[in-house]
């Protein structure tokens, strides 16, 4: 889509049992401000019935009609500020692709606790059906979402090989836009900004969601254990699989 970005459906992988995420269950994207009626008409007719937002709601933001509104839940992570602060010296420094990369490793790293008041809260709205269909969108819908998706997707039985190919594509979405944009802004720069460590931060790697898993898995004794740190139960998980998975 033009306005909303990086929207997708989540479902049709399969899990370790060889069961199917349903398709049309949950879907992701970038933020919804300026979306376009076309676009509100196609949300309309996934018959959408929960949309989960992560941006602050202290930030200034377009509304983005009522259709949006009726069925937004915020549920702000306010990790923008802290994350730009580390990154601002590094965007003007020349050669600092791989701090950049460092920064936004240190920042996945914490993703964990800093999604952890939210996961409660998450889970207690997928265990009842009558949610569904939900949307799950932040500003890029890259990093909060992109961990909230993957933790779904842990917690289901979803591979971790696939639930990084899954992160991945938001490259796809992103990459090629950046390139344009910042092409046009080093030749207007005369080459004084550094085009490439604006790219670097817009990127997201294998790297960064690996670091997620080992950070569960080493802090807290894995998936299952994270969740029930955040009082989602081992029954819980059974409840939401018998929702999200079907018979490939």
């Amino acid at each position: 889509m033009k306005n909303i970005h990086n929207f997708r459906d989540i479902g049709g992988y399969k899990n370790i049992e060889g069961k199917q995420f349903r398709k049309g269950l949950i879907f992701r994207s970038g933020k919804l401000d300026n979306a376009s009626k076309e676009e509100i008409d196609f949300l309309k007719s996934l018959g959408l019935k929960t949309i989960i937002d992560f941006y602050p709601q202290n930030r200034q933001r377009r509304n983005p009609g009522k259709f949006i509104e009726d069925k937004k839940i915020n549920l702000p992570v306010p990790v923008d500020e802290a994350n730009k602060e580390m990154l601002k010296p590094l965007l003007k420094k020349k050669n600092a692709e791989q701090e950049i990369i460092e920064c936004a490793n240190f920042f996945y790293t914490n993703m964990p606790d800093l999604m952890y008041d939210r996961i409660s809260e998450i889970f207690r709205i997928l265990l009842k059906e009558e949610y569904y269909p939900v949307l799950f969108t932040c500003n890029m819908g890259k990093d909060r979402t992109g961990f909230i998706i993957a933790i779904i997707q842990w917690a289901v039985g979803i591979e971790k090989e696939t639930i990084i190919k899954e992160y991945l594509k938001t490259n796809d979405v992103y990459i090629p836009k950046a390139r344009r944009i910042l092409k046009i802004i080093k030749f207007l720069s005369f080459g004084f900004i550094h085009a490439e460590n604006y790219l670097t931060a817009f990127m997201i790697r294998e790297k960064y969601l690996q670091t997620v898993f080992e950070r569960i898995n080493k802090d807290y004794g894995g998936i299952e254990k994270y969740l029930e740190s955040c009082e989602v139960s081992e029954k819980d998980i059974e409840i939401l699989k018998k929702i999200l998975l079907e018979d490939y």
